[in-house]
Parts: structure tokens; sequence; C-alpha cells
């Protein structure tokens, strides 16, 4: 295997994350021999016109010769999508494809020329509102800007890859509808569903409010629960989004009776919204309470001496924090405060230590400016080389790649 290959596939996750955070829409790696292709739009144009062959634009980048490409891909149903080769074999290089997404806000306008334009009739009309409802937005010039500023981290030559722009607009096709693939693309549509919904759940439990936010919002977008509509639609899904986390929170160790408490609560304070910019920023202090509850019921099972440890660890990230220096802060002998932290907590008191530093460590890179060394210094370690290697462990590539990645962001015009 090249080493492009191993480079890209390792940090694929990093990247795909990153796209995601900015654009909210899908990166797929695909590896020869190419499964799963109709997920490059989640098989709406197999719902639409039947199993078709691969566009000459998937034939090109598997046939090609050994390059570098990238292309910015306009379908005729008018939505893009960004595929990248990243690899050099001879006619079967990994690729990754971003999308689909649309380069303009979604509205009825746009949605009944693309019904009209493309003659669809009622029955895949319908199915097209469903798709272009949940579709993200974005610029394709900046999600294409940005995915080579990330593969140039990887990927030197790629600075040199200037993005092909290929209209498909007026590409022809016979329809050929039929239930098995209408099925299929409503079993898609519902299994993205429920996958941003497990995911925000299982991150919800977790007491993890920032995390727990984040994964809120590609909820949101990905249902189109975030949109702005009447009144009473939005309330019936905030009221829908309470219950998921009640029910969530139900099968945890928190007690029923406080999470009942909570949910009742904001059940009454859904029906008391009067407009929709209170509705609009509910979801958001409904996770920051429950988080609160799941965080503070977990920190109650600790004995008082773990979570006066675990706060005094907190406050003080930047400080001495060894094992002697606490024992003697606490008055404990050394032995039995690792002994009952690893019992109580089920891990170790350095691990613990660590794991809080390296994650203070992303909040300033995310936050602030400040270099490498400043943050491996505020958060505890005067060994720098010490410093990188937990952190790379953490969180999978080194500091300095991380940064890079954050500056590679921040030099675009990142979407509204």
């Amino acid at each position: 295997m090249n080493t492009e290959n191993q480079t890209i596939r390792t940090v694929f996750p990093f990247i795909r994350q990153v796209i995601s955070d900015a654009y909210k829409t899908d990166t797929i790696l695909y590896t020869h021999p190419y499964q799963n292709m109709e997920r490059i739009d989640r098989g709406f144009r197999n719902m639409l016109w039947g199993e078709q062959k691969r566009p000459d634009i998937f034939t090109e980048f598997l046939t090609q010769e050994p390059c570098y490409r990238m292309a910015v891909i306009k379908s005729s149903l008018g939505f893009y999508n960004i595929m990248a080769s990243v690899s050099l074999e001879w006619n079967h290089p990994d690729f990754i494809s971003i999308g689909p997404f649309c380069d303009e806000k979604i509205s009825k306008a746009f949605i009944h020329r693309i019904i009209s334009n493309r003659k669809l009739t009622p029955k895949q009309a319908a199915m097209a509102e469903k798709f272009y409802e949940i579709l993200p937005y974005a610029d394709a010039n900046d999600v294409a800007f940005m995915t080579q500023h990330l593969l140039c981290a990887f990927i030197p030559e790629y600075r040199d890859v200037s993005p092909e722009y290929l209209n498909y607009s007026e590409e022809t096709h016979e329809f050929k509808p039929n239930s098995e693939a209408f099925e299929h693309f409503t079993t898609s549509s519902a299994e993205y569903y429920a996958k941003y919904l497990t995911d925000f759940l299982e991150t919800l439990v977790s007491g993890d409010q920032k995390e727990t936010s984040d994964k809120l919002k590609i909820f949101l977008d990905a249902s189109g629960a975030a949109k702005k509509r009447s009144l009473h639609s939005m309330k019936r899904n905030i009221h829908e989004l309470n219950s998921f986390c009640k029910e969530k929170l139900l099968t945890t160790s928190v007690h029923p009776y406080d999470t009942l408490h909570l949910a009742d609560s904001f059940e009454a304070e859904i029906e008391a919204c009067a407009n929709q910019e209170q509705l609009a920023s509910l979801p958001y202090r409904m996770v920051r309470k429950y988080c609160l509850l799941v965080k503070n019921r977990t920190y109650s099972e600790y004995s008082c001496l773990i979570r006066s440890v675990i706060s005094y660890i907190d406050q003080h990230l930047n400080e001495e924090l060894s094992l002697s220096f606490l024992a003697g802060h606490f008055h404990k002998n050394a032995s039995f405060l690792s002994g009952q932290f690893s019992r109580e907590t089920g891990m170790s008191l350095t691990r613990y230590i660590h794991h809080a530093r390296i994650q203070r460590a992303v909040q300033y890179f995310n936050t602030t400016s400040l270099s490498v060394s400043e943050v491996s210094l505020n958060v505890g370690f005067s060994d720098f080389g010490y410093f990188s290697k937990l952190f790379h462990k953490e969180i999978g590539i080194s500091p300095r790649t991380y940064k890079k990645m954050l500056k590679a962001r921040t030099d675009i015009t990142l979407p509204d």
C-alpha cells in the first residue's frame, strides 16, 4: 500500500469531521472495488431513474492516469458533489466524495424549479421535497477550497491541483421510477435521521455539554427540525425532542424522579413560548440542563473525597498535579488516594489528569491564537515532547497538525 493511502486512510476521520463541522455535509472515502456508490447522492438518483450506469466523471476518475484531481460537479438535480482522488494507483485510485449539498438556500421556488425542469411525477416530487429539505447549504467554492487546504496538509502535491468545474445540469435521463427504489430511498432517509438522533442521544448521556450541543445542531440540521415553521409545528418538534431526551435518561442511573421532573418543566416551557425565536433557542437550554443533570448525578455517586479531587484537578490543570502533591494536599496516603480514585472512577488518577489536560488544550486551540508551546505550558506540560506524545495518543494527530487544520478552516469564509 502506498504511503499516501496509509496517510489519508488514517486521518480521514479527522477530515470528515472538519468538513461536517463546517458544512454539515457528508464525506465518504472510496477504495477499490468502490462499494455503495449510491451513497454519493444518498440514493436519490436511483430512486428517480432506477439503476444508472456511473456518470462519465466517475469513470474518468477510476481510469485516469496517475495524478491528483479534484472535480466540483453540479448535478442536473441542482445539488453539488466534490470528488478528489487521494492516491495514485492506475485505474483504481482512492478518492473522497463530499456532498450532496446545495449552493443556494432551499426554498419552495428552488424545489418547484427542479420539479418543473426535470418533469417529476407527483410521487417523485414528494420525495424530492423531502430530499432537499434536509440538504445542507454551502458555497461550492468554499467547500472546494477547504478540501484542498485539508488535503495539502497530507498530500503536498495538492497545492498544484486546480478544481475542475463540471456542469451536468443539462443531462437527460429516461424516468424509470419503481416502488423498490422509492422504498429504498425512504429507508435511507430514515437511516440518516436515526443515525444523527442516536449520535446526539449517546452524547447526551455522557454529560458533555459542548459535544452534545454540536451533535444536536447536526441532528436539527439533518432532520429539518431547526427550520422556522409555524409556532405549532416548532412546538411539536421540540416536544418530540424533549421526549427523546427523557426516554434516554430513563435508561441511565439518573433517578427517574429527577428526569421526569426536568422533562415536565420543559413541557410547560415549550407551551409557554410565544414566538419562534424563543423556541429556536430552547433545545440548547434543554441540552445544557439535561447534561448538568447527568453530570451531577454521576458525580454524586463519588465520595466527597473524589469529588473534591476532581474539582481541584479541573481548576488547577496548569499547576503541579502529581500523586504525592495531591495526597499531601488532601492529607491522604498516596496509595490509598490512588486506589480509591481508580475504584470510583474506573480510571487511574494519572489517566484522568492527562485526559483533562489534553481536552483543555483542545479548547485553547479552538478558542485562542496561542502557540503550541504556550498551550503546552498552560495545561501543565513543561516537556513539549511529552505533551505532543500524549496529545497524539488522545486526539489521533499531533498538536501542530491539529492547529494547522484549524488555521485551514479559518483561512476561508465559512457559511452562516
